[in-house]
């Protein structure tokens, strides 16, 4: 073999390695690509799950909010709406006020000796029997002791906040059925 030969035998040999570390390296390129956009779809995956949890949360977040706010509403509506009808009851009890006071004094007096009673300022001139004073109630009085130590209630206000809490199951029931 001659030196041409040998030449060219290598030469033949480093081509048929270069091509064979190419295609080695092509292939290895190709799998690290491939393993790369494995590893992506599988991250894109786990971030739109990750996604989707929390746009689930943020949702149901809105959705308990709102269900809150509206139960917040119509409860506040419900308690202005008895606010109301409180009031309402109130006004009306006043006018009854006047009739209502000699059997209250009588109830009073039998139960202690009254000195003074206690009245709403349209009622003042409606009773005898003790010293007549002023109150902030809508009606009926407060009967009080000489030494101011025994005081009974019976202002209308006293009657209908009693009646108002005995009674607010069944008026919620039927008034919100």
């Amino acid at each position: 073999m001659g030196l041409e030969e040998l030449k060219f035998k290598i030469e033949k040999e480093t081509e048929t390695d270069a091509v064979r570390i190419e295609d080695e390296g092509k292939a290895e390129a190709r799998r690290i690509i491939e393993a790369a956009r494995n590893e992506l779809q599988k991250q894109r995956q786990v971030f739109k799950e990750e996604t989707d949890h929390i746009l689930e949360k943020i949702e149901q977040k809105a959705s308990t909010d709102a269900q809150f706010e509206a139960k917040r509403s119509v409860m506040l509506k419900k308690k202005e709406m008895l606010d109301e009808i409180f009031q309402d009851v109130k006004k009306t009890l006043t006018p009854k006020s006047k009739a209502q006071l000699p059997a209250l004094l009588k109830k009073a007096q039998s139960q202690m000796q009254v000195s003074a009673a206690y009245v709403n300022t349209s009622d003042k001139k409606s009773l005898a029997g003790a010293t007549i004073k002023e109150a902030p109630i809508i009606g009926g009085l407060i009967a009080e002791s000489h030494d101011g130590t025994v005081r009974l209630d019976y202002s209308f206000d006293t009657f209908l906040e009693q009646a108002w809490q005995e009674n607010l199951n069944e008026i919620v029931g039927k008034l919100f059925k």
